[in-house]
């Protein structure tokens, strides 16, 4: 994997991270900032996937993330 493309999806994992951490600290909830941190971690799973578009272990990665947040969206939206 190249390194610019590693930088970007750890730069995209810890933007991630610090978005989650900022929405939960302004709305104490976690409905609104576990899906940010979700899109977050499939934007770098992604990336992540640009630079190896052969290999399975980062597309079943990139699947099980879009797979919890597609549950997260539908049990969030459920929820309401």
């Amino acid at each position: 994997m190249s390194a610019g493309i590693e930088t970007a999806a750890m730069l995209v994992t810890v933007l991630g991270v610090a978005s989650f951490v900022i929405a939960y600290a302004a709305t104490r909830t976690i409905r609104a900032a576990l899906p940010m941190l979700l899109d977050f971690l499939t934007a770098a799973g992604m990336i992540r996937l640009a630079a190896d578009p052969s290999s399975w272990m980062s597309l079943l990665l990139v699947a099980a993330v879009i797979t919890v947040r597609r549950m997260v969206a539908f049990g969030i939206a459920h929820d309401s």
